[in-house]
């Protein structure tokens, strides 16, 4: 098995996804939303993170051009957000 770290993440397609929430500055600003919103709702750190990593995930995944499409791109693209693990996303966003 092979280490697929990649930039100090799990993995390039954990490490891209996290770079352009917080690069692009309107999706910076959503994910800071979400991120104040379920420290508000819940203490629990476990909790949080399953929250905001379920939430990152599915404002991500409606955001895809091609989900309702068949083809080689689309199967791309999905086996791409696959190996996202939303939930080293989630707990970095939550620390800072």
């Amino acid at each position: 098995m092979s280490d697929k770290k990649y930039n100090g993440w799990k993995n390039y397609e954990t490490w891209v996804t996290a770079l352009w929430i917080d690069n692009d500055y309107s999706s910076y600003l959503i994910r800071c939303g979400m991120v104040d919103e379920i420290k508000e709702e819940s203490e629990c750190e476990i909790r949080r993170t399953n929250l905001l990593a379920a939430n990152l995930r599915e404002w991500i995944e409606s955001l895809n051009p091609l989900a309702q499409e068949a083809s080689l791109f689309t199967d791309l693209l999905n086996a791409a957000l696959q190996e996202v693990d939303w939930h080293e996303i989630a707990d970095n966003f939550l620390e800072e």
